[in-house]
């Protein structure tokens, strides 16, 4: 009878073919040995060669002692299109090892794979992500829903939705194809939303609504500014307000069938109405104040949120060894640093790759491509930022480089720093856990779910804060604007990838009057230069001019000249054709000279 590993080897070479023996070997190396020749008994084979190993490998109790080894360590594979050959093909040899009449089984029971898959604990306590959605829904509930309900659609109603519906689906000589269901549906919610305003907010009668009332620009108006009070995303008025074109479209389709509906004077008319009542989206908030104050962090706050992740993450690796759950929870706790530290956006910490980021001396730099950041491709630059500014930044460098070498899984097919951690079934394909972060929605969901139940956890329920990806540059920016001096201002506009204006503008949630109150740190700081270019005018030093009252005329007229001609060059062809044509024939002279 067999009694070495060896014995059997032959056999099941024989059994399968040459290249599933070649997988099994490598994975007996691999996978199971490193680990198994750490049991007493067996420490006198380290460092032999494997046909010794398996020579001298004893055969009783094998698969009782390899399979946990073996499913500990696919659960540090995050994905790979060899990780299902090998749990195939380790499934295989196992189930005819244990069949075949030589092999004596180990009487001591084996770890079942859905135990050391889905192992009783998480980073999350227990209850809380439970308790802070049924919190959540609770708020929403005491809010009072804006749009109409499935229930609330009249027969009138559903008539006409019938034939708004039958007009995007129609293929004609004005439209090439028809409209996808997703946004059909949308278009559905859309308008459910602006009929549930006019019937919730304006009391109007079931009865008296029909689809062709979001034609009013009253009512759109008053949708739009009730919106914005309520919290609603910029984003998501903005979607509420395009089905308006198709449905004027449909309207003036049903008066004239025969005429062209892509772009007649009501369309033309209705679309330059949505241009005035939209806010550029250059220039305007994405959120209401209102729904920012209530997922607004303090720095503090910030800070005791990474000690706990970074304790949670550290303490269950400590007990529980290399799982899953504690690849996760290191996951959570260096992007929450991420975010925290550098105010992000979370497209950056969605592509962070190892070939972006630089070690120099102490401090991790990110290092992006012009492709790799949202202004790069407009102003052809890339960007650079130290990563983990603040307090706990020497803690952060060094856990982030265990969390490299050490947590992340070496044998992912890309260089990303962060992954997705479950498998689905998607209509456009299967996803798999450790394939790359595509969607903003991911994140979005992620980021708020986690610093929900975190507050929760550490503050209580009811301050349970719903803090998503982009609050955190707004926490950021409003903490400089509010406590740091106008010096600050440029450094973390550039840390955030902004200009001065646009911080000031678009991420200050504070009251305007907070600006201005660091009015006498700027006073001082002016008054103390004008202090020193006085005391350097008086000995007699050369002084460069510093207003344009003590430029000479010349230096005057060619910074002037200067000014203008970059003025013009950042006009389009467009713009420059108007210009000139409104110049009379002496200025046009006058430029030609």
């Amino acid at each position: 009878m067999a009694k070495m590993l060896s014995d059997l080897l032959l056999e099941y070479q024989l059994f399968s073919n040459n290249r599933e023996f070649s997988n099994l070997r490598s994975i007996l190396k691999r996978r199971i040995f490193p680990d198994l020749l750490k049991l007493d008994g067996l420490q006198q084979l380290q460092g032999k060669k494997l046909d010794y190993m398996l020579e001298h490998m004893p055969l009783a109790g094998f698969v009782a002692l390899a399979n946990p080894i073996f499913q500990s360590q696919i659960l540090q594979l995050a994905r790979s299109n060899t990780l299902k050959v090998e749990k195939s093909q380790w499934k295989r040899f196992c189930t005819w090892l244990q069949a075949h009449e030589q092999y004596v089984p180990d009487p001591a029971p084996l770890v079942s794979v859905s135990e050391a898959v889905q192992p009783a604990y998480s980073h999350i306590p227990k209850g809380t992500l439970k308790a802070v959605m049924a919190l959540k829904k609770k708020r929403e509930k005491t809010k009072g829903p804006i749009a109409l309900l499935e229930r609330d659609w009249t027969a009138d109603l559903i008539t006409d939705r019938q034939s708004f519906d039958f007009f995007l689906q129609t293929v004609t000589r004005w439209r090439r194809k028809a409209v996808t269901i997703a946004t059909l549906k949308q278009c559905h919610r859309s308008i459910a939303r602006v009929l549930g305003y006019k019937t919730r907010e304006q009391g109007i009668a079931l009865e008296a609504l029909a689809i062709t009332d979001l034609l009013d620009q009253t009512l759109l108006q008053a949708y739009v500014e009730s919106s914005q009070k309520r919290g609603l995303s910029s984003n998501t008025i903005k979607s509420d307000m395009a089905v308006v074109i198709p449905i004027a479209q449909w309207q003036f389709h049903l008066s004239t069938p025969n005429e062209n509906y892509s772009n007649p004077e009501p369309v033309k008319a209705i679309r330059s109405y949505l241009k005035t009542i939209l806010i550029d989206h250059r220039d305007r908030p994405r959120v209401s104040d209102e729904a920012c104050a209530e997922r607004e962090l303090t720095r503090q706050q910030c800070w005791e949120i990474l000690d706990y992740l970074s304790w949670r993450c550290k303490d269950l690796e400590k007990q529980h060894g290399m799982t899953r759950q504690v690849i996760d929870a290191w996951m959570d706790y260096l992007m929450i640093a991420f975010l925290v530290t550098t105010g992000a956006r979370q497209r950056e910490l969605r592509e962070l790759q190892r070939q972006y980021l630089a070690l120099e001396g102490n401090v991790i730099f990110v290092k992006l491509p012009p492709e790799g950041h949202k202004n790069g491709n407009k102003t052809g630059r890339g960007r650079e930022y130290p990563l983990f500014v603040g307090p706990m930044q020497l803690s952060l460098t060094t856990d982030l480089q265990y969390y490299l070498e050490h947590i992340r899984p070496q044998n992912l097919d890309h260089d990303f720093l962060f992954f997705l951690r479950l498998n689905q079934a998607r209509p456009y394909g299967r996803i798999r856990r450790g394939d790359p972060i595509r969607a903003d929605s991911y994140l979005s969901n992620l980021v708020s779910k986690l610093i929900a139940c975190v507050t929760a956890h550490l503050y209580g329920i009811e301050q349970a804060k719903w803090t998503t990806p982009h609050d955190f540059r707004r926490i950021i920016a409003t903490w400089v604007c509010t406590y740091g001096e106008p010096k600050h201002l440029p450094i973390f506009a550039e840390l955030l990838g902004h200009s001065m204006d646009m911080l000031v503008k678009i991420y200050n949630k504070r009251h305007p009057g907070d600006l201005a109150r660091q009015s006498p740190f700027a006073y001082d700081e002016i008054a103390a230069r004008e202090e020193r270019m006085q005391d350097s005018k008086d000995l007699g030093r050369a002084k460069a001019a510093t207003s344009m009252s003590e430029m000479s005329l010349s230096a005057l007229v060619a910074m002037l000249q200067k000014l203008v001609r970059k003025l013009w060059y950042a006009l389009t062809q467009r713009k420059q054709n108007e210009v000139l044509a409104s110049l009379s024939p002496v200025e046009r002279e006058a430029i030609d000279a």
